[in-house]
């Protein structure tokens, strides 16, 4: 046993060194993890900073974050108090569109490096023009307006509303115009009317601002989509370089005639890697729709005889909700007319300011539309400046409208003339009791009536007092005669729109 031993001891001498793993206790732990939190693209401008999350467990060190082009270089470092990319470089100047590499480093006790990577996109989206469509009358018939200052048809080869920038020089995003309120001509920097009938459902075309940029198609994680709210995305998304975006309103324009103001919100989102979406930012589109009966109805075909906005918008607003057919339309103009547009009755002579007859032909009306709008000869009217008024309005809604002339020399039942406050049969005071002549309007088939110039007795005695408001709104020809007239032969003729100017 002894030599045994001694044979062990000799031979681990010999030796000279011995393999043994030994941990020090009082050496640094070598241990830790780095994490990096990134959405997956941001807009800087329309939607604000990119918030960057950075996750350090067991290390006390504070890490570097740092962001990097798709080239590899340095495109700036980010303070760890205040972890937010707001798409500038070092230099404060906004980076371009494109993919750029988020960085977190950290240091471990014993020297080892701890870093995590992420990719961002960094996008730049926005429309810069808008165009109305329709498609053919399938389900969005789109209707010519003429702007009467300047003379001509709107342009539907031009956008409804545009920018020329997407940001002005500080870098913040612009809104998208709000609409005219000169109607009478096309404005410099507003947006546009436009006019469809009434049951049409809008599509409308975006093509993207000139500083919109975004990475190139393939990655998906950066892939913008557009969502339209109340509308369909009918084609382009997503957004792609050069290529336009379709949408249509998911709903008509309403249920009658009138005028709807909305605000469209397009957000733009992207897809995250849980699945969700991530909005990157949302852009507003101020719109006005002229939701009309149909084209214009009148004979003359000049570009002029067209719907103007400067007439049939505040038409618009005053019988917004009319039911979608012919009496409807003129029956609520005929209130409007009477009740709201501050017109009275020329009393001393009867005479018209607005309307001449060429020829002295009954059938060759003139009707100076475009001072009657400017009230250049004031608000003393007679009937045939009210015929003419109504049958315009008419007309350019698409009620198709006529002024008929009522002849002759016929003494009166009691009325209410148009700003009159009290029923007369005498409405050019004593002893002059009847009309030479009466200009009333009438439908296509000449069997009802509509007269803006004067409210009838509708009780059951028109001929003498107490009486009763009764507007001339689709009245039969026949009992419109029988209640205006107490003596005389009077019958309708000359059935005629003349033209306007």
């Amino acid at each position: 046993m002894s030599s045994l031993l001694l044979v062990l001891l000799l031979g681990c001498d010999r030796s000279g060194s011995l393999d043994l793993n030994v941990t020090d206790p009082d050496a640094p732990a070598d241990y830790g993890t780095i994490s990096l939190s990134v959405p997956p693209a941001f807009d800087p401008v329309l939607g604000g900073p990119a918030t960057i999350e950075v996750v350090v467990e067991e290390v006390k060190a504070t890490p570097i974050v740092e962001i990097y082009d798709a080239a590899g270089a340095l495109v700036r470092p980010l303070d760890m108090a205040d972890l937010r990319w707001d798409g500038r470089d070092a230099a404060g100047l906004f980076v371009p569109g494109g993919r750029y590499t988020v960085r977190a480093s950290v240091e471990t006790p014993t020297g080892k490096q701890l870093s995590a990577e992420a990719e961002l996109g960094v996008v730049r989206v926005g429309f810069g023009a808008i165009w109305a469509e329709d498609d053919g009358g399938a389900t969005a018939e789109r209707l010519d307006l003429y702007w009467s200052g300047a003379k001509q048809l709107q342009d539907w080869t031009a956008p409804i509303s545009s920018l020329v920038d997407l940001e002005d020089d500080d870098g913040v995003a612009l809104d998208l115009p709000t609409v005219t309120v000169e109607l009478a001509s096309p404005s410099d920097g507003a947006a546009e009317p436009v006019a469809y009938t009434w049951d049409s459902r809008p599509v409308l075309t975006l093509s993207l601002g000139s500083s919109s940029s975004f990475p190139e198609p393939g990655l998906l994680s950066t892939d913008v989509r557009v969502k339209a709210e109340g509308w369909t995305v009918l084609s382009g998304s997503p957004l792609r370089s050069g290529e336009p975006l379709t949408i249509q309103r998911d709903a008509a324009l309403g249920d009658g005639v009138g005028l709807i103001e909305e605000e469209l919100k397009l957000t733009f989102v992207v897809d995250r890697e849980d699945g969700l979406e991530r909005a990157l930012g949302s852009q507003t589109v101020p719109l006005r729709f002229y939701a009309l009966l149909g084209a214009e109805t009148f004979i003359e075909t000049k570009e002029s005889h067209t719907a103007w906005p400067a007439a049939i918008e505040p038409a618009l607003r005053a019988i917004d909700g009319a039911a979608p057919d012919h009496d409807a339309v003129v029956s609520a103009l005929v209130t409007w007319i009477f009740d709201d547009l501050g017109l009275s009755y020329d009393t001393r002579s009867g005479a018209s300011a607005y309307v001449y007859y060429r020829n002295y032909r009954w059938d060759q009306a003139q009707f100076d539309f475009t001072g009657f709008l400017k009230r250049k000869s004031g608000s003393v009217i007679n009937c045939t400046d009210a015929a003419a008024i109504l049958m315009t309005y008419a007309n350019m809604l698409g009620a198709e409208h006529y002024y008929s002339i009522i002849l002759q020399d016929f003494t009166l039942n009691y009325l209410l003339a148009i700003g009159g406050d009290e029923f007369v049969s005498c409405p050019f005071g004593s002893g002059i009791c009847g009309f030479s002549y009466h200009a009333v309007t009438v439908d296509e088939e000449g069997e009802s009536v509509w007269d803006a110039t004067l409210a009838l007795d509708g009780d059951d005695d028109p001929g003498t007092t107490p009486n009763s408001v009764l507007y001339v709104q689709a009245i039969e020809a026949e009992e419109y005669l029988d209640r205006l007239v107490r003596s005389g032969r009077a019958e309708y003729g000359y059935d005629a729109q003349g033209t306007i100017q």
